[in-house]
């Protein structure tokens, strides 16, 4: 019994293709089985050594003399990138820092200190907040401006009755914002 086969085509070949325009292959270039040599032929580790290794070695003892390193109590210093500076300044950065934002969404207030939000909640959760207070200082602000009215009556029971419910609000957003009372 003759089983008759039929090649398809490589589904991906079309892939492999498009991936490989740009570069340079040369068919002429390519490496034939007649110029393999066996493993045996190679040194230890399966390599060929043709001399690479030994210029790669001699390119960084250039490049380490053409780049000493800086001297220890010299004034030489290496720049810093925008990434390198940034992430210096948000390392230092505490919620303290941030109270001034926290009536504003996460995203606003990240835009406005120039980190990124990633950054932000880093900063917040390393400092004990463990959500942005966005939601909450608005909700307590707005029970703070209802009782504007009531600290200005004539009355001074009510006065202080809304001072000490004020005072009560203030506790309780502090004790949420991780102790920081939100300008």
């Amino acid at each position: 019994m003759v089983e008759e086969y039929s090649a398809l085509p490589e589904p991906l070949s079309d892939f492999y293709d498009i991936l490989c325009i740009g570069l340079d292959w040369n068919d002429d270039e390519a490496p034939h089985i007649s110029h393999l040599q066996p493993l045996s032929s190679y040194p230890e580790g399966g390599e060929e050594s043709n001399g690479e290794e030994e210029r790669e070695e001699q390119q960084i003892q250039m490049e380490k003399q053409s780049h000493p390193p800086p001297e220890v109590g010299g004034s030489r210093r290496v720049p810093q990138t925008p990434l390198a500076r940034q992430r210096q300044r948000a390392g230092r950065m505490t919620v303290n820092d941030l109270k001034e934002y926290l009536h504003l969404p996460i995203s606003e207030a990240a835009k406005k200190m120039n980190l990124c939000l990633t950054v932000v909640k880093k900063i917040c959760r390393r400092s004990g907040l463990r959500r942005w207070p966005y939601r909450k200082v608005k909700s307590y602000q707005r029970k703070m401006g209802a009782l504007g009215t009531r600290l200005r009556s004539r009355d001074a029971g009510t006065r202080a009755r809304a001072e000490a419910e004020m005072e009560r609000l203030r506790q309780e957003l502090a004790q949420f914002c991780a102790g920081i009372v939100p300008d």
